[in-house]
């Protein structure tokens, strides 16, 4: 039997923001993605996600390594703004919640951003359990992250399942019993199909 559901927020839960601050700010104010992706992806914004930078040390350092023109805040915002609630998950997160379910989040994240984005869409009302990779000094795809969350969910790994947008955990999921699907965006039925398919009733 399920006991607790695990998300992803980024690509699940919400929508694949890194992509969309880049297609946003290359519309709205012509940046250059390239330099963009290289700020969002670098060895600070990796150590952003492990809670060893604060947010305002990061953004401090993105305003002295960006170019003249490009307005760190700007991007901040943007990077925060790009995260929407995807049209077909966030429902059926409510619904899993409404009949009953545990749910988890399960997140390579920043603390800050997970602040905004529940006080923008109060996402975070619907897990009863959280696992932030800010919390844990790691982020996917480690394991130490992962054993963090089956630490969180305090059941079997048979008695999970986990969803996600990448599939870097499957051999964990597989070594350790957990019911794992890979979801892409519009893959609503395979999902609820999945989930039942696990045992879920909702």
């Amino acid at each position: 039997m399920i006991k607790v559901i695990a998300l992803d927020l980024g690509g699940v839960v919400f929508s694949d923001g890194k992509q969309g601050v880049l297609d946003r700010l290359v519309a709205s104010h012509g940046y250059d993605s390239t330099i963009v992706k290289k700020l969002l992806s670098c060895p600070e914004s990796t150590n952003l996600r492990r809670g060893r930078f604060t947010d305002e040390q990061f953004w401090n350092r993105a305003k002295k390594i960006l170019p003249a023109k490009y307005d760190a805040q700007v991007i901040k915002q943007a990077y925060y703004d790009a995260y929407e609630p995807d049209p077909d998950v966030f429902p059926l997160v409510q619904q899993l919640h409404a009949t009953g379910n545990m749910l988890m989040a399960f997140s390579g994240n920043i603390r800050s951003r997970i602040e905004y984005l529940d006080r923008k869409y109060q996402f975070r009302q619907y897990f009863g359990k959280e696992v932030y990779s800010f919390d844990y000094d790691a982020n996917k795809p480690e394991q130490k992250l992962w054993e963090a969350m089956l630490c969180a969910a305090g059941v079997p790994g048979d008695e999970i399942f986990y969803v996600d947008d990448n599939d870097y955990y499957a051999p964990l999921a597989q070594r350790d019993g957990v019911h794992m699907h890979v979801y892409k965006k519009g893959g609503i039925r395979e999902l609820k199909d999945a989930i039942r398919n696990a045992g879920v009733t909702f």
